[in-house]
């Protein structure tokens, strides 16, 4: 009798907890919704790169961009696992899908990350417990990046999730923890080094554990005491990590690492790490002073504070968020790299941001103190974050809407002309924006010049999109059609004017379209038709403009004050 009684309270405090976690997490959760149907037609062109690869193996011919060429270009394993099944039976409702299942996912990781601040500040009365957990992931919610990045049809919804509840597991029974780190390290591998802090920093928990239990010094035993509980977490990474290896080395040629790792070495001619991690964590906590703040009454661990989830999840946040130090950045818009490790981040800031508070205001009354001063603190963070992030919000979404209706111009159209008799199934197709008119255009062989998907060009040296190859690799591949990606700064909405001058994006397309193979068997010579001067003007400006470059066909990829413009050249012998 007395064990169902007990058996009962126990399932009346999990539904309590449950229910308060949800009630937490209702303002971040609001916040996020309204984001994400401001990006809601936002799908990175990357993404539809993971679609074919899914589209492949779905259609038995193994998870490989062109049949027969065993590269992985993609990093994100498990994702395309989770996708294949989605194409074997809709293989248009993928995008869709994809941007719905990381939406869902993202917004499951801040529910999980409240639950991670609740626990990690048990030693607080209630009010404060709340108010950590809703300023942490409120922060989070209100940045636009975290929405956008749900929305963009790539893994980090998915990932985000993962990161958040290996975390929360830590303290859940024995290898639960393990088996999500390791579905995390198959989504993306770089979580290993994550892995790898939170692994030490959990065993030498349990080895401080082991002393407390046993009121003595640390020993041999403690080590081995300590092993035993947080071992398990390790093989079962280690035994899934393996297994891929076993898997990439048989099914793909002998690598180790995805090709795009190759590709990507040494990150891409932008962002450097420290502009990226000001803009994709320090912004999202008020700025480099309340991040340093939140961390710094994180680390005082006032009185009350014992449970080492705090510990694990600040030194998770603060590994992941300084990746890019380590990998480089990239060119995607929203902080992809960082996203990941915002939500278990937020734990350790929120959690100092609260100490801070509550020892400014210990000489008030307990109880007014707690019951007043925490949700003003809670609607002060989240309202600060949402206007400090406004006009980075305005910016992502006009280019989200902007590129959405280039697509359709650029990329969508090009994709339609290959598939409709501009290039005969089979073909070749040479061009670096690989991800949508690869997707479209199945029944070709795409040849990425950017090298994600080709080893040869990602084993180059040089960083990614300047890559130091010789272009006679591409020329003597006889491609059917080459796409240079041509831009120059003005008002797209006007017709370029006829002396307005146009370079390549990359230094790969600069040095393909400048080499002499290129203008003898691809250039057409159409001097005679070019403008003589004035703007090239009339609905049949692009043809024109195709007749100035000696292009087959230029299509408009409009950006923000900004032509991006595809040239189009069909192999001319």
């Amino acid at each position: 009798m007395k064990q169902a009684s007990e058996v009962a309270a126990r399932r009346v405090a999990t539904r309590s907890s449950i229910w308060t976690i949800l009630l937490v997490a209702g303002l971040p959760l609001i916040a996020y919704t309204v984001q994400l149907f401001l990006f809601a037609n936002h799908v990175n062109d990357d993404a539809y790169i993971t679609f074919r690869y899914s589209a492949a193996l779905a259609d038995g011919l193994g998870p490989y961009w062109n049949p027969g060429e065993h590269v992985e270009g993609y990093t994100n394993f498990l994702w395309m696992l989770v996708l294949a099944p989605v194409a074997a039976v809709s293989e248009s409702a993928v995008p869709a899908v994809a941007r719905w299942v990381g939406a869902l996912a993202a917004g499951a990781a801040l529910v999980v990350g409240s639950a991670i601040a609740l626990r990690a500040t048990r030693g607080w009365t209630s009010p404060w417990r709340w108010a950590t957990a809703a300023a942490g992931t409120g922060a989070v919610a209100t940045f636009p990046g975290f929405a956008l990045n749900a929305t963009s049809g790539l893994e980090t919804g998915l990932f985000a999730l993962l990161v958040a509840g290996a975390v929360s597991l830590g303290r859940s029974r024995r290898g639960c923890s393990g088996a999500v780190w390791a579905l995390a390290a198959l989504t993306r591998a770089e979580v290993l080094a994550v892995f790898a802090v939170w692994w030490i920093t959990r065993l030498v928990v349990a080895v401080r554990d082991h002393e407390g239990e046993n009121g003595a010094r640390i020993q041999f035993a403690g080590w081995v005491a300590a092993l035993r509980r947080v071992g398990l977490d390790a093989v079962i990474v280690a035994a899934v990590l393996l297994g891929q290896l076993v898997f990439r080395w048989a099914a793909y040629d002998g690598e180790i690492l995805p090709n795009t790792y190759w590709a990507k070495i040494g990150g891409y001619l932008g962002d450097t790490p420290l502009e990226y991690v000001r803009a994709g964590v320090a912004a999202v906590f008020l700025g480099p002073i309340g991040l340093a703040a939140g961390l710094g009454g994180a680390a005082w661990r006032p009185p009350g504070l014992r449970d080492p989830m705090l510990i694990e999840a600040s030194c998770v946040g603060v590994v992941g968020a300084a990746l890019p130090f380590f990998m480089g950045t990239d060119w995607m818009p929203g902080w992809r790299f960082s996203v990941p490790y915002l939500i278990p981040l937020s734990v350790g800031v929120a959690t100092g941001w609260i100490a801070l508070l509550r020892a400014a205001t210990e000489r008030t009354p307990r109880a007014a103190r707690a019951r007043l001063v925490a949700p003003l603190f809670v609607a002060a963070i989240v309202g600060a974050s949402a206007a400090s992030h406004r006009a980075e919000r305005t910016e992502l979404r006009e280019l989200v809407e902007t590129r959405a209706a280039a697509f359709e111009t650029g990329h969508r159209s090009l994709a339609r002309w290959i598939t409709q008799g501009g290039v005969p199934a089979g073909g070749t197709i040479a061009l670096m924006d690989i991800g949508l008119v690869g997707y479209t255009a199945r029944d070709h062989r795409i040849l990425d010049i950017s090298g994600l998907t080709d080893r040869h060009i990602a084993k180059s040296p040089g960083v990614f999109l300047a890559k130091e190859y010789d272009p006679a690799y591409i020329l003597d591949q006889e491609p059917d059609v080459i796409v240079i990606a041509l831009t120059a700064a003005g008002d797209p909405s006007r017709p370029l004017r006829a002396d307005q001058r146009l370079r390549a994006i990359t230094r790969n397309e600069h040095r393909l379209a400048t080499h002499e193979a290129f203008a003898r068997h691809y250039r057409l010579d159409r001097d005679d038709q070019r403008p003589s001067d004035g703007a090239v003007s009339g609905g049949s400006w692009l043809e024109e403009l195709a007749d100035r470059l000696g292009a087959t066909r230029v299509f408009e990829h409009r950006m923000p004050n900004r032509y991006y413009l595809l040239a189009t050249y069909a192999r001319t012998d």
